[in-house]
């Protein structure tokens, strides 16, 4: 059993879309596609919920943004297949290497009332 200190153990780390288009790429690539939302704005209202009800419980969330081409690259490196445990360990091996490319609840929030700029 692993020893995670407290600071860390409240982080959670979310595999994050930044747009529909790329979630669509995404999917294309997924093997376990049909097990997620069929439209991005579906995955969002879910994903925002999670992330609100976690920061609600005290967790900082953590956005980590990727490209379909990254994932793909890591996995393959990684001898890893293009599924959710997958995407779970990306998530914790950018967070763990310090890569990590975010997107903020500010950020929709900022979005959702003002559009894309």
């Amino acid at each position: 059993m692993h020893n995670i200190p407290p600071a860390l153990a409240e982080n959670v780390g979310l595999f994050w879309y930044t747009d529909a288009e790329q979630y669509r790429n995404f999917l294309s690539i997924y093997v376990d596609a049909k097990a997620m939302h069929d439209t991005y704005a579906e995955w969002q209202r879910d994903a925002l919920d999670l992330e609100i009800r976690l920061r609600n419980s005290g967790r900082v969330t953590i956005r980590v943004c990727s490209t379909p081409e990254e994932f793909k690259t890591w996995c393959r490196a990684s001898g890893l297949p293009l599924n959710g445990k997958s995407r779970a360990r990306f998530v914790n091996h950018k967070i763990g290497s310090g890569t990590v490319k975010t997107a903020s609840l500010q950020d929709e929030i900022r979005i959702a009332h003002h559009g894309t700029d």
